[in-house]
């Protein structure tokens, strides 16, 4: 189908129902004014999908959460009043996104398994820090960040999930310097952070196992803690 027939066949798809039929949808929209609702999700989302991928310019900068979301209020805005698509809206879909212009972001994200010895530092294209150095609180359990930015991007989403690789790229490189690829180096971003209980241990995780034989009888347990060595990323080694 064309994006035109594409778009009113979504728009046919949102319903008026009321407050409690909303409420027992798998996708709806409540307000004071009344309720609509989605009567098939999956073939809601798969006219999006369509949409979403005929645009190359749309599908190379913009993620699908941001897409999907403009596309559901468009979709609503239109149903509330009324109207449906012509040619010429069809058309412009994607006009107010063509307009956007590209910006470099900055993301950081909470770091386990490293330590610094100096306020911030640099390794490749990454900045590390104390999160309690923020302006805007990162995280309450966390002790260091780390940042980087990512050029020429249209979309915060499409920025993290670049930022997300370069990441798990910087872990791997950072582990393998150490010299240390055996599972005693452990490197990760994101929630929840590792706790650290001394300047050169972190601790990972808890194991418990209990064996038993039969129904009752008990023949033993074992209790484990995991604990691993912090790399110290503004060693002279690693800068």
């Amino acid at each position: 189908m064309k994006r035109l027939e594409l778009l009113n066949a979504a728009l046919e798809l949102i319903k008026p129902v009321s407050h409690e039929e909303a409420k027992q949808s798998q996708k709806a929209w409540i307000n004071d004014g009344g309720a609509l609702s989605v009567s098939s999700v999956e073939l809601f989302y798969g006219i999006f999908e369509e949409i979403y991928l005929s645009e190359k310019i749309i599908y190379e900068r913009f993620s699908r959460k941001k897409i999907f979301l403009y596309l559901e209020n468009l979709l609503v805005k239109f149903k509330k009043s009324g109207s449906v698509f012509c040619q010429e809206n069809s058309d412009k879909l994607f006009s107010e996104m063509f307009e956007i212009k590209p910006k470099n972001l900055d993301v950081l994200a909470p770091v386990s398994g490293i330590r610094l010895n100096s306020s911030t530092n640099k390794f490749s294209v990454f900045e590390f820090g104390y999160v309690s150095e923020l302006k805007i609180p990162l995280a309450n359990d966390a002790k260091y960040y780390i940042k980087i930015c990512i050029k020429n991007v249209y979309d915060g989403l499409i920025a993290i999930s670049k930022a997300r690789n370069a990441f798990d790229d910087f872990a791997r490189l950072a582990v393998f310097i150490s010299g240390k690829n055996d599972k005693n180096v452990v490197i990760k971003t994101g929630l929840p952070a590792y706790p650290q209980i001394s300047p050169t241990l972190m601790y990972v995780e808890s194991s418990s196992y209990q064996i038993l034989c039969g129904d009752e009888e008990f023949t033993g347990c074992e209790i484990n803690s995991k604990y691993v060595e912090i790399v110290p990323i503004d060693d002279v080694f690693f800068c």
